[in-house]
């Protein structure tokens, strides 16, 4: 279960990078349009 945990914890870690690289690509499309 500690491999579990883990894999849990880095997923948690790498979420919010992910959506907030997500909401800028948003973002900056919006401004080209």
């Amino acid at each position: 279960m500690k491999h579990v945990k883990s894999v849990f914890l880095a997923m948690i870690l790498i979420l919010p990078s992910s959506l907030y690289s997500a909401l800028t690509i948003a973002a900056d499309s919006q401004d080209h349009k």
